[in-house]
């Protein structure tokens, strides 16, 4: 028996081929373990497809063991719904939609840093340079014309610079590795407090939460459920922590008797048009019908803000180094000039 060890991280670009082979055989009415049978013959993907159905065919939920070999929580936030409304394919569609733009995005997003990155290297060995040769220096050769006390004003306050930025890039570097260490470690209340302070982090996370609460409950709405049923099984869902915080929400309000509409202006990092949708679609009676569309709408949008987001990372990066270039030149360059007046 094939362990699930054997494949422990699943790299994004081979959960999007397993997604999408699966959702294109199953459509073309081939059964899961009979889709997963002809894709244990892949000679990339076959362990993969075998570890799938050899834990399927022991009892195991298709959500855990697609989530034991790291596939990404939204894609099995998607089977585990499925379970519920028996749309494994569309989910298998779905899934393989957001990771396919998720690649595109990361893919973007490196090409965008390279450059940057190499100036970025280019700056830190600017700053060494600097640090250990050429300001001594300079400090020295003025110090030996105008006396032993003598150091440039503009000298000064590059030491200093160049100590705040070091000290900023090393608190940067330190602050992303210990926020990766303890992230998945803290209560959803405190990340929630972390993304809300910041603007950019807040805007993605409330349209990916808004997205991923409209689809899966018009989806489980649409299979019949009643609204308290649905956000029962949302709540009792692990895979997504900001969508149980949101729905334990929604689900405790309606059973203290307010209305849908009012308890989800209670929940924190979702769009506020979400409310407002809400009551109207419940008035009219077309509520999982606009819920379907706005979670579309909301797909949109998510890829035009990261879309526009990326394109300004570029030039912010290039004006950034450019201005410290600039700095440095000068703030040699001027002592330069006084001290060869004073000559």
């Amino acid at each position: 028996m094939l362990s699930l060890s054997l494949k422990k991280n699943t790299p994004l670009a081979d959960q999007i081929i397993v997604l999408d082979r699966l959702a294109n055989l199953m459509k073309n009415g081939y059964s899961i373990s009979r889709a997963l049978t002809l894709l244990s013959y892949d000679p990339k993907l076959g362990k993969i497809a075998k570890q799938i159905d050899i834990q399927l065919k022991n009892g195991k939920s298709l959500h855990l063991i697609f989530q034991s070999l790291s596939f990404t929580p939204i894609v099995t936030s998607f089977l585990y719904f499925s379970q519920e409304t028996g749309r494994l394919q569309e989910a298998l569609q779905n899934g393989t939609r957001l990771l396919k733009q998720q690649k595109a995005f990361q893919n973007k997003f490196n090409k965008t840093l390279q450059y940057p990155l190499i100036l970025f290297c280019f700056i830190l060995l600017l700053f060494f340079f600097l640090k250990a040769f050429l300001l001594p220096s300079l400090t020295d050769m003025y110090q030996g014309f105008m006396g032993a006390e003598y150091t440039p004003a503009v000298l000064t306050i590059m030491n200093h610079v160049i100590n705040i930025l070091l000290f900023f890039i090393i608190f940067a570097i330190f602050a992303w590795f210990l926020w990766r260490r303890i992230k998945s470690k803290l209560p959803v209340q405190q990340k929630i407090m972390f993304y809300s302070a910041l603007p950019l982090l807040r805007t993605y996370k409330s349209l990916e939460t808004t997205y991923l609460f409209s689809y899966h409950f018009s989806t489980l709405l649409e299979s019949g459920l009643s609204i308290k049923n649905a956000l029962q099984i949302m709540k009792n869902q692990s895979q997504l922590p900001f969508l149980q915080h949101c729905t334990s929400i929604c689900y405790e309000g309606i059973y203290a008797g307010e209305k849908l509409h009012e308890v989800i202006r209670q929940i924190p990092l979702v769009e506020r048009e979400l409310p407002i949708i809400t009551e109207r679609s419940m008035y009219d009676g077309t509520l999982v019908k606009d819920l379907r569309s706005y979670a579309e709408m909301l797909v949109e949008s998510i890829t035009s803000k990261i879309s526009k987001m990326i394109t300004y990372i570029q030039p912010m990066c290039y004006l950034f180094f450019g201005v410290i270039i600039l700095t440095v030149y000068f703030s040699i360059l001027i002592p330069m000039f006084n001290l060869m007046q004073q000559l």
